[in-house]
């Protein structure tokens, strides 16, 4: 079925009638990448398309960006509210294990109408460190597709807290870790055709943040942070939720418009996407004034200073990579949005590939932004 992506743009377009025809009569698994919601492969429908950074956001004052900032950030978060309309979230069962560097609490809910249909067993864990720092909130993390290979189940995180996992290195900073799952597609497929998969995520876990007792200290601010897919769910719980004092994202600042027109994932294609946007640049937007890391692996294949990438037997492959304007353009953007508060915009961009999370920067940028008074 990789001959179904293999070959140009162009010349996929031109085979485009007789390829799809043999791509979807040679098996279904390829059906979702080959016809995407509201799309043909290659061919984007731009129809949902409503929000864009104005001139006058950019270049204008504070409350220039703050009036542009309302319809789009009203969008996200009627968006995330509608991910659980009607849901119900009972806990079912509590688990501890403890380690020479923290206590970990898996807390596993039974969400009832949330899904296509069915239920859904949902695992977050609190892991509470041995050593504590001077930044007293939380941090609610979000691994990507690599933590389950893809499709994600709902079970508890697993790979942010091995050995080498970023919530592990936080732990071992002083740092309360909430973690929750993302990446989980199937139960939510037709959820989906009305409302971005990050936007469904982060609806799940804001329900639980809002209406279970799971903080381990008093308040409910905390800062959000994630990797890959799990940026992008970190970013939409940042818009949605006024409790989020400070975001952090990894592998999750690349060219949308890009993938939009030539990668394509076997099964779960645009789980990366925000229909009503055209840029991540104007979704990051709507983060201002909290402090805002953005962070971003050299060897990420979708970052600057990348080629074509071939195709294989669940990836499209890419025709061309990244453009300066579509990377360290977009950042200039934010920075000159951030630039009108005053208050930090970070972009690092540091040793590693798509998932690689670069804690010590991290760790300086929580430290200095957050630290409670001596």
């Amino acid at each position: 079925m990789s001959g179904c992506f293999k070959g140009s743009v162009q010349s996929h377009v031109r085979r485009r009638k007789s390829n799809l025809v043999k791509c979807i009569l040679g098996g279904a698994a390829f059906a979702a990448a080959l016809i995407p919601i509201g799309a043909q492969a290659f061919d984007w429908d731009y129809s949902s398309f409503k929000y864009d950074l104005s001139q006058k956001a950019i270049n204008g004052s504070r409350k220039d960006i703050a009036n542009w900032a309302v319809a789009p950030t009203k969008s996200i978060k009627d968006d995330v509210a509608r991910a659980v309309k009607g849901a119900t979230f009972k806990k079912v069962e509590t688990k501890e294990e403890k380690r020479p560097d923290a206590k970990l609490t898996f807390i596993t809910y039974q969400l009832d109408g949330a899904t296509d249909s069915g239920q859904l067993l949902y695992t977050a864990v609190v892991a509470t460190p041995t050593r504590h720092n001077a930044v007293s909130v939380p941090v609610v993390v979000f691994d990507g597709h690599g933590d389950c290979g893809g499709e994600c189940t709902g079970t508890a995180p697993k790979r942010i807290f091995t050995k080498d996992g970023f919530a592990t290195k936080l732990l071992a900073k002083g740092y309360t870790v909430i973690a929750f799952p993302t990446a989980i597609h199937k139960p939510f497929e037709k959820k989906a055709e009305s409302i971005d998969y990050p936007n469904i995520w982060a609806g799940l876990a804001k329900q639980i943040l809002d209406k279970e007792h799971i903080f381990p200290q008093k308040g409910k601010k905390y800062i959000a942070m994630g990797s890959a897919i799990g940026g992008l769910t970190a970013l939409s719980l940042s818009i949605a939720d006024p409790n989020v004092v400070g975001t952090i994202t990894n592998g999750a600042f690349f060219p949308l418009e890009l993938t939009r027109r030539e990668y394509r994932i076997k099964n779960h294609p645009f789980c990366h996407d925000y229909r009503a946007f055209n840029t991540y640049t104007s979704v990051y937007a709507l983060l201002a004034p909290r402090p805002l890391m953005i962070e971003v692996g050299k060897d990420d294949a979708l970052w600057l200073d990348h080629g074509a990438v071939p195709a294989s037997d669940w990836f499209s492959g890419l025709k061309r990579g990244a453009t300066v304007d579509e990377t360290i353009g977009a950042s200039l953007v934010l920075e000159k949005i951030w630039g009108k508060f005053h208050v930090p915009y970070t972009l690092d961009v540091h040793q590693g590939g798509h998932e690689d999370v670069d804690v010590a920067l991290a760790d300086k940028f929580l430290k200095k932004n957050f630290s409670s008074p001596e």
